[in-house]
């Protein structure tokens, strides 16, 4: 049945494209504008969605699998890959994608007077933090590039381990080449781009219009696609029910039941380590914490988010860190806890929890239940507050709260990637644990050579983080969208990239 539908999809694309009839624009938001459409100056932004379709790395992460993209990389031996480029992928005006132009680009990642905002990704390398720090030579980086007989690149590691997590930082949009890498911030009507669209409107209004990029692998089908600056996900869902738009990136969880049923409806597994974390002014109150993890019914919010998977896991695979670890309600337990708590309760802290409105209507329900369940089975009053998105990142940095949440979405699918958000050394941790046993963990992994070494110290890393009530993990998340169901072949991956390469519309 499916070899049918799939015939009959390709033959109906075929026909369509025959007509010789300009297929629509594909219509969908991005919560926020790019400061920049160069991959040097972005973290993470609002906007990847369309950054994704500008900009196409060596590598890609489709269907839980490392996949060529610009390129083919294998493993050279410990310390060295080598990729060669393929040549059926160019820049939007035609012309080859350079091997020179890849080592150019992460040069500029590294240069010690303005260097790109995820200079980490390239550390790796050989010589790569010394060239940040301005002791070396550029030149010095371990990546070098050739010409004959075909493009090739060599990339050199500074240590032994290393290769498995480097290929898979290969596959993250913001090590895609540029043209220009000296120019951080340029025109978007201008700039050559690598990936499968290039952009032929900048509307001050916030319209942006994506045009194919022709160059960019076999797709005659593909249309342009049409962005628009939505940050609520209600406004967004409105214009997603009167056809004004193809692509709802988010629908709240409060209206799956409504939609689930629907062709439009998705739900797609993701990659994410999302928290409740307990800030520095509840170091010293461990009972405080337990009470607080502890007296939490996750059954209750796992059918108020209509979830799969119980809240209280780490929102991991489970095959990085098995056996599984998880907080589960224990509410005796919790009393207990709370008694002893109490007997500190002059030194504790006002309890506030807050959150960042970046995380729409499902993060207020979820701080709300939080604060129910505290008032119910613990009888303590905790606070909300949900705050702008900029000036809530800005408190956590500065003044952490007692209770706030946080979201990651790993930028490699591998437990190290979560952990080192956790790392007081890594560069602008989400929440940095000075626990000396998890911060042995950390140098361990760092060492790991093998997958059942680093599953093995994954397991302790997340059991380590639970059993101290550091943290509460909210679970397992999946992306619920809507998609006009004649728009096919696009692909939304675990780690929350939008590939559109593929896209074509059925004609209804």
């Amino acid at each position: 049945m499916t070899f049918h539908f799939a015939a009959l999809t390709l033959q109906l694309a075929v026909a369509f494209a025959e007509t010789g009839v300009t297929p629509p624009p594909f219509r969908l938001t991005i919560a926020s504008e790019p400061a920049s459409i160069s991959t040097l100056e972005q973290r993470s932004s609002g906007g990847s969605y369309l950054l994704n379709q500008l900009h196409a790395g060596l590598l890609e992460w489709r269907d839980g699998h490392l996949n060529p993209r610009l390129g083919r990389c294998q493993k050279t031996n410990a310390k060295q890959i080598t990729c060669r480029l393929r040549p059926e992928f160019q820049w939007s005006d035609g012309q080859p994608i350079e091997a020179q132009q890849f080592v150019n680009t992460f040069q500029s990642f590294l240069d010690p007077k303005k260097p790109g905002l995820r200079a980490d990704l390239l550390f790796p390398l050989e010589n790569a933090e010394a060239i940040l720090a301005g002791t070396k030579g550029k030149t010095s980086l371990g990546v070098k590039a050739r010409s004959q007989p075909e493009q090739i690149l060599e990339f050199q590691l500074r240590d032994g381990g290393l290769a498995d997590e480097f290929l898979l930082n290969l596959s993250n949009p913001l090590l895609a080449p540029l043209a220009e890498p000296e120019n951080h911030h340029p025109d978007p009507l201008k700039m050559k781009t690598s990936g499968p669209y290039s952009v032929v409107e900048w509307n001050k209004s916030g319209i942006y219009t994506l045009a194919p990029n022709s160059f960019h692998g076999k797709n005659p089908n593909r249309p342009r696609l049409q962005f628009r600056i939505v940050t609520e996900d209600a406004v967004a869902l409105t214009l997603f029910q009167k056809k004004e738009l193809d692509f709802l990136r988010h629908l709240p969880t409060l209206y799956i039941p409504e939609f689930a049923k629907t062709v439009a409806f998705h739900k797609v597994p993701q990659l994410r380590f999302d928290y409740f974390a307990f800030g520095p002014a509840l170091e010293k109150f461990p009972d405080l914490r337990a009470a607080l993890s502890l007296s939490l019914d996750f059954r209750e919010l796992k059918q108020l988010f209509s979830a799969d998977e119980m809240p209280g896991c780490p929102g991991i695979p489970d095959a990085w860190y098995t056996p599984q670890t998880c907080i589960e309600f224990d509410l005796v337990t919790a009393q207990a806890r709370f008694a002893k708590a109490q007997q500190q309760k002059t030194l504790w802290p006002p309890l506030r929890l807050v959150y960042s409105k970046a995380g729409g209507e499902d993060h207020d329900r979820a701080a709300q239940w939080l604060q129910a369940q505290w008032k119910k089975n613990l009888g303590v009053e905790v606070s909300l507050a949900q705050l702008d998105n900029k000036v809530f990142l800005n408190l956590i940095k500065t003044d952490p709260p007692p209770l706030f949440r946080r979201g990651l979405s790993p930028d490699r699918p591998s437990c190290q990637s979560v952990l080192d958000s956790f790392n007081p050394q890594a560069n602008e941790p989400l929440l940095a644990v000075k626990d000396p046993t998890f911060l042995k963990i950390l140098n361990d992994f760092a060492k790991a050579t093998t997958a059942a070494q680093k599953q093995k110290l994954c397991h302790l890393a997340m059991e380590n983080l639970q059993k101290h009530f550091i943290l509460i993990p909210t679970g397992p998340l999946y992306f619920s969208i809507l998609v006009n169901p004649n728009w096919q072949g696009w692909q939304l991956n675990e780690l929350n990239q939008l590939n559109l390469a593929d896209l074509h519309f059925i004609a209804p």
